[in-house]
């Protein structure tokens, strides 16, 4: 396939198979020779049409540049914008500029022929305001659960835009499927309706593609709903090149911000918080099966039951360790606040803020096919749980170094080695020989969730 190609054919329908996409209008190998003639007999040319018939897009003009969409503008509907890509492609970058209205419609943006990492689609408000554009649709069943759809799409933005979907039950804001490559939502305000149940049709960003590349969400807003972002890749090929930046995520009552199948990424200044009650098993930030660096470092997560982080068989590289920094953690549960289980590999846990305000841990390490992983200058304060809580003893180097940490709770034990639990620092010291240079004290915070 050194000369394929890769579009959406967009064809009549599903069974009258006559194609449109310019991209593959003059795509083919000559094999007049052998082929003459198209599906009705129209004759191919020497640079034919992929595919069953033979069709021209000379007479098409490709975008590019910026365009308005609303009442009155250049498109007066998004999804006529979309189709005028379809039916045109693009040569050059394309940016839609929505004006100040809501736009009550549903839409799926395919593969557009010519989009590249130079030739880019953008959707934003004109005024460059998100609260000016709102997008919104009323869903009634989950196969049309979406206010926006990006299926096969690739190098597209979604940009200072408010979405509401606003179905009885359905009422997510944009899916993602099929292959995904250089997806970016950024500035977006989405809201959901409170919810205390568990389903993904009640989902802001839910990306499942078969394979993805480069998705990045940074800077939005969202608030309510059961789960904020989702984003699971390829469990064969993972996904590279995931940024999660800027982000604050209010109320979302089971998955915030959930990741699996990365193959490393950034996870970065982000706020998670919950000011009600969430579900139990509630990660404020989830990851699964990551494999790559990462960076997890300057995240305030608050406020919830359950898990302010979890991470489960996450793994560093050896020669670029991934690195867990400067965070706020907390929760008011009996669960532990920060939740590492199972494969968590050459990983740097360095100076973060730790609180558990119930009966559970501040920190809870499974350390099960772990190894080479550093915990130093975190403080970890429990309150009438353990400071921290290390289990599966047989990892051999899964903890190469756990030290100048201060562990603190206002239980009755400070720790617990698999079955054994130890009431003060020195026992713990003796028994794990670990903390040779920790300390114990209450690290006063200004509040429960306010770390300082």
């Amino acid at each position: 396939e050194a000369n394929a190609v890769s579009f959406d054919p967009q064809y009549q329908s599903d069974i009258n198979l006559y194609a449109s996409a310019p991209g593959i209008a003059s795509a083919g190998k000559n094999l007049l020779s052998v082929v003459p003639a198209d599906i009705d007999g129209a004759p191919r040319t020497a640079t034919p049409s992929l595919g069953a018939s033979q069709y021209s897009a000379a007479a098409l003009t490709p975008l590019a540049g910026s365009y308005t969409v609303g009442v009155g503008q250049t498109y007066t509907t998004i999804n006529a914008a979309i189709t005028a890509m379809k039916v045109n492609g693009i040569s050059g970058a394309v940016t839609f500029l929505l004006r100040t209205q809501t736009f009550d419609e549903q839409f799926i943006l395919p593969s557009i022929s010519g989009s590249s990492a130079t030739n880019t689609i953008t959707f934003q408000s004109q005024s460059g305001n998100a609260a000016d554009v709102t997008l919104k649709f009323t869903a009634s069943a989950s196969a049309t659960n979406y206010v926006a759809q990006l299926s096969n799409a690739s190098f597209v933005t979604f940009k200072n835009l408010s979405f509401t979907p606003d179905g009885a039950n359905y009422n997510r804001a944009i899916q993602v499927v099929n292959r995904a490559d250089d997806l970016t939502f950024e500035n977006l305000r989405i809201t959901l309706p409170p919810i205390a149940a568990v389903t993904e049709e009640r989902t802001a960003i839910l990306v499942r593609p078969s394979l993805s590349t480069n998705i990045r969400f940074i800077n939005n807003t969202i608030t309510g709903g059961s789960h904020g972002i989702i984003h699971v890749g390829n469990n064969t090929n993972r996904s590279p090149g995931t940024v999660f930046t800027g982000n604050t995520i209010t109320n979302v009552y089971y998955r915030p911000a959930y990741f699996q199948y990365m193959a490393g990424g950034i996870f970065n200044n982000n706020t998670i918080t919950h000011s009600g009650t969430s579900q139990g098993d509630y990660y404020g930030l989830g990851l699964e099966y990551s494999a790559g660096y990462t960076e997890i470092q300057r995240n305030r997560i608050t406020g919830a039951l359950g898990h302010a982080m979890r991470l489960y068989y996450f793994g560093g590289i050896d020669t670029q360790p991934s690195i867990i920094a400067n965070n706020f953690f907390h929760s008011n549960s009996s669960y532990a606040t920060v939740y590492l289980i199972y494969g968590v590999t050459y990983t740097n846990i360095y100076h973060n803020s730790i609180n558990n305000t119930s009966t559970g841990e501040a920190f809870h390490f499974n350390r099960y096919q772990s190894v080479d992983n550093r915990i130093v200058n975190n403080i970890f304060r429990a309150n009438t749980g353990y400071a921290v809580e290390y289990q599966t003893s047989n990892a051999v180097n899964s903890i190469v170094e756990s030290d100048y940490n201060n562990l603190f709770t206002s239980g009755s034990f400070i720790g617990r080695n698999v079955s054994t639990t130890y009431g003060t620092l020195n026992e713990w010291q003796t028994a794990t020989g670990f903390e040779a240079n920790a300390v114990s004290f209450d690290p006063q915070y200004q509040s429960d969730i306010n770390l300082y």
